[in-house]
């Protein structure tokens, strides 16, 4: 399968189990209120391109403040809000934001887009951002719950997740196979996760003719491992270019990107030179 290989981790799902049945993305709330909301969270993420995470105080609300203050916060390269979810005659709203960080790789960055839930309430006149401890969450600025502790939910984490965090439940043991450019050959690459729930796996590699790539199971339940097998076999013993793969996670849209390499046949040993 060819593609055009670049990484962007884009967390779409969330987002679209998220749309609303009308097709509309905001709840009818008053034009004041949906304004001055919209105000407020534009404001609070404008904080976060900037990294001003201080101006964000008078944004928070004061029972969260403590917690906002704990939180790991990532620079943002751009937000977008998405959807907003009315609650409590408009006292309260679920507000979901597609944010773009930079994830660093060996050296290098790369765009990473994450739709995040936040919590805003009314408090004293004013929209405020908040952290619910009731729902478990797993976003930059939720909590992180963790399951089996005291109910069947969990208690709330002493660290919520960074967007980076999360996209890493999903690991392989290696993102870098050498296989060989003149004989037979085969690799293997296990992948693993730490996810809370299911995922599904698709792959993705740059065609080279004889290379096959086999993922042994697509569908990974929480704390389960599969094998990505390679396989190999070259028409001819000369060089062979680099491939590139890309293993994503539909649950989270994470990329997780795999190098494969070819090893050249060994030159061949010169016997003594034969004087004349």
């Amino acid at each position: 399968m060819r593609f055009k290989f670049c990484l962007f981790f884009a967390l779409t799902s969330l987002a679209m189990a998220q749309q609303p049945q009308s097709g509309s993305l905001f709840n009818q709330a008053p034009p004041d209120v949906h304004k001055a909301l919209i105000a407020n969270v534009s404001k609070f993420y404008q904080n976060f391109v900037d990294a001003k995470f201080r101006n964000c105080i008078p944004l928070v609300a004061e029972e969260s403040q403590d917690d906002f203050f704990n939180i790991q916060k990532d620079k943002f390269r751009n937000f977008e809000i998405i959807k907003v979810d009315y609650k409590d005659n408009f006292q309260r709203a679920v507000v979901v934001v597609n944010v773009g960080i930079t994830h660093m790789f060996r050296g290098e960055g790369y765009p990473l887009s994450a739709p995040i839930a936040t919590n805003w309430k009314m408090e004293k006149g004013e929209w405020r951002w908040f952290l619910d401890k009731t729902y478990s969450q797993s976003t930059p600025f939720g909590g992180a719950m963790k399951p089996g502790e005291g109910s069947r939910e969990g208690k709330l984490a002493s660290r919520p997740e960074s967007a980076a965090a999360v996209l890493a439940q999903v690991k392989v043991d290696s993102q870098e196979v050498m296989l060989s450019s003149f004989a037979e050959s085969k690799g293997e690459i296990l992948v693993s996760n730490d996810m809370p729930g299911s995922i599904n796996l698709k792959l993705d590699w740059e065609e080279l003719p004889g290379l096959k790539l086999t993922l042994e199971k697509k569908e990974l339940k929480a704390g389960e491992t599969a094998k990505l097998l390679l396989t190999y076999k070259p028409a001819n013993k000369s060089a062979k270019p680099m491939r590139r793969a890309l293993l994503s996670v539909e649950q989270t849209g994470a990329q997780i990107p795999i190098t494969i390499l070819f090893a050249v046949p060994p030159e061949p040993k010169k016997g003594p030179s034969v004087k004349k």
